[in-house]
């Protein structure tokens, strides 16, 4: 495992590829991962011919990741193709996004390290398996709100703006306690008011539990709940412009990546 120190724009991983992959573990700086606009056929084309200003022009980024002792590159450093290389071709270029600091893992260590010690194998199932969990949240998420924007779309509501708002850390007295205002409101909102839709998860928001934000408005945290730069960071990234408390806290950090916070302005009891 060695460091490297690499400027702005230096590429670890290139899209398609399957040779000379590495796991990389962050410990200063950003990265970005991203992908090309264009056919599979076209990408390679695309990297032996385009400038990187070019380049940057035709991806689309994925995301940002400045998490400190962020792994990245496992799922496709898992599995050892006929030729020693990975058999499974990278899902996005992985780039730094500034000065970064990385530490480096040739996939072929990477593989001798999961064989040959069965903890840091466990270890790594564990984490993937809450990436997935994680993963799988955030995608029925999306998929409710899409099939509930396609149901208003098609009913009487169709012309109604919809707020939606997620709730973490919710328990039953959170519910109970919100549903009838909840009611009160909707039913008595004027014509260009939106309509304000809640959805509950008893998740602690979490660097792991972030993305189950994805396609809300708003969401609305409790006191256990972790609302750190990172997280904020994600959530902003999301979509989600408004951070609701039903606790007492203060942050400037919010607001300087464009998240408004309101404590107190929903309270549950």
């Amino acid at each position: 495992m060695t460091l490297e120190e690499v400027d702005d724009g230096h590429v670890f991983v290139q899209e398609g590829s399957t040779s000379n992959l590495r796991v990389l573990l962050l410990q200063e700086g950003t990265l970005v991962r991203s992908r090309l606009a264009m056919d599979v056929e076209s990408i390679q084309h695309a990297y032996e011919t385009m400038t990187g200003a070019e380049l940057r022009q035709h991806s689309i980024i994925i995301d940002e990741i400045s998490q400190v002792g962020k792994m990245l590159g496992v799922l496709y450093n898992l599995e050892q193709g006929e030729s020693g290389d990975a058999a499974t071709p990278a899902f996005a270029t992985i780039a730094a996004s500034g000065p970064a600091k990385v530490w480096i893992i040739p996939g072929k260590q990477f593989r001798t390290i999961v064989s040959s010690q069965p903890q840091f194998a466990l270890d790594l199932m564990a984490a993937l398996a809450r990436e997935v969990r994680s993963g799988s949240k955030s995608l029925k998420s999306v998929l409710k709100q899409a099939q509930d924007s396609k149901e208003e779309s098609n009913g009487e509501s169709g012309d109604i703006d919809i707020f939606r708002v997620l709730c973490y850390d919710a328990s039953s007295w959170t519910t109970q306690g919100f549903q009838k205002g909840l009611e009160t409101y909707n039913d008595n909102r004027s014509p260009n008011d939106a309509k304000i839709s809640l959805d509950y998860t008893n998740e602690r928001l979490s660097e792991h539990s972030v993305t189950h934000a994805a396609g809300y408005d708003a969401v609305c945290l409790f006191v256990n709940d972790i609302a750190n730069a990172s997280v904020l960071k994600a959530l902003s990234l999301l979509g989600v412009r408004l951070v609701l408390l039903r606790c007492a806290v203060r942050s400037t950090l919010a607001r300087s990546i464009g998240l408004f916070l309101f404590p107190y302005m929903m309270r549950g009891h």
